[in-house]
């Protein structure tokens, strides 16, 4: 299991080895150089270079890509500028062809281009729910499934978010406990954070879900990969199963899922976006489904969150890192006026790109030093391009 004093060596150690990494140093140097794939300026150098297209922002990028479709250079580029250094698709993306031998599920969406590249279509919900269990299953030991019309998780993402969690907790991590437990708010039926998260760090998890489905699905998930079973509990939280509306939200977020004495190494959230379904629609590029109920709540995901600040006003301590994804940058800018104005000890916020679709991490601590909680984190950009759009 991986615990939280091993996290600077192991993340120091699961990336290629950059000319200024020092065995041995204190975390807060490691931390300062885990992000070695950071965006460095456009080298002049001839066409034998291996430097070729960096720090030139997704658009030119995926363009690149796309016109070199063939180019393990190509691909190797886009991996190296995109994704968590320690996400394992980092060094290299999924061949989709490759799991399509393997996954038969998976074969009918798989097309081949005249380089022989593979390729998905995003846009279609069987090819994006395919994908997604064939990745699981062959890269993570997750057997994994939902019901038609249910949210369906983009992994490198999702495992993205993970990783991002693992960076905060070398920042700063409860004291007395070896054991990490993540609480995450709203697991869906697909329940893929603590499904990752136990898969990759032994962490243990707390699920928890309003809805009759999701809490069937999944205890389901959970259920179906015994060798995580011990790890995760499925939670339900509130007295209906009935959607979110301005009353349930009201009554809190995270009040009614943490119990008494309970406290947490850290909390995660995939809120609901949106305000409405016509909001939710708005992105033509994937297909990855969703419920009215996970995707939308009255006055979208500010006041979802701006309700999980609120309980945390009321927690302090008891979680050490609160947290959760954003959709739209000006959401994140007011969430953290309104952090800053509730005094607490520790900031952070960062970027994940999913294909063409951006979203935004925000997580805040009472219970962190300031002085570490504030060690700056090199910026990456997450998952640019087609290729990682899983």
């Amino acid at each position: 299991m991986m615990r939280v004093q091993q996290l600077q060596t192991i993340s120091a150690a699961a990336l290629p080895q950059s000319n200024n990494a020092q065995p041995g140093v204190n975390h807060k140097r490691q931390l300062q150089q885990l992000h070695h794939c950071q965006p460095v300026k456009r080298q002049k150098q001839g066409p034998a270079s291996s430097n070729i297209t960096v720090s030139i922002g997704p658009q030119l990028l995926q363009q690149h890509v796309t016109q070199n479709p063939a180019t393990a250079q190509a691909r190797a580029v886009m991996a190296k500028a995109s994704i968590h250094p320690r996400n394992r698709y980092a060094d290299k993306l999924p061949d989709f062809k490759l799991l399509s031998q393997t996954f038969p599920d998976l074969r009918p969406h798989v097309k081949l281009n005249q380089h022989g590249s593979a390729s998905i279509d995003f846009r279609q919900p069987d090819a994006c729910k395919a994908l997604t269990k064939a990745l699981l299953k062959h890269d993570f030991d997750i057997t994994w499934d939902v019901p038609e019309g249910q949210l369906v998780p983009p992994v490198t993402n999702r495992a993205n978010y993970i990783h991002w969690l693992e960076d905060l907790l070398v920042l700063s991590s409860p004291t007395g406990s070896k054991t990490i437990k993540g609480l995450d708010i709203g697991c869906g039926a697909n329940c893929i954070y603590p499904l990752l998260g136990a898969a990759l760090n032994g962490w243990h998890f707390v699920g928890t879900d309003i809805m009759d489905i999701a809490i069937e699905w999944a205890g389901k998930n959970v259920q179906d990969n015994p060798h995580l079973a011990h790890l995760i509990e499925i939670r339900r939280t509130g007295q209906s199963s009935q959607p979110l509306d301005s009353t349930n939200v009201e009554q809190g977020i995270l009040l009614p899922a943490v119990h008494n004495g309970e406290c947490f190494s850290f909390c995660m959230c995939n809120p609901p976006f949106f305000e409405t379904l016509q909001e939710a629609g708005r992105n033509p590029h994937t297909a990855y489904a969703g419920t009215p109920e996970e995707m939308v709540c009255p006055g979208g995901e500010l006041a979802f969150v701006s309700q999980m600040v609120r309980d945390s006003l009321k927690l302090q301590g008891r979680v050490h890192w609160y947290s959760s994804m954003v959709g739209k940058k000006g959401t994140l800018k007011q969430l953290r006026r309104m952090l800053h104005a509730s005094k607490v000890s520790g900031l952070r916020t960062t970027e994940l790109v999913q294909g063409r679709t951006s979203r935004w991490a925000i997580a805040w601590s009472f219970a962190a030093d300031p002085q570490t909680a504030d060690i700056p984190m090199p910026r990456y950009a997450t998952s640019v391009g087609a290729g990682v759009g899983c």
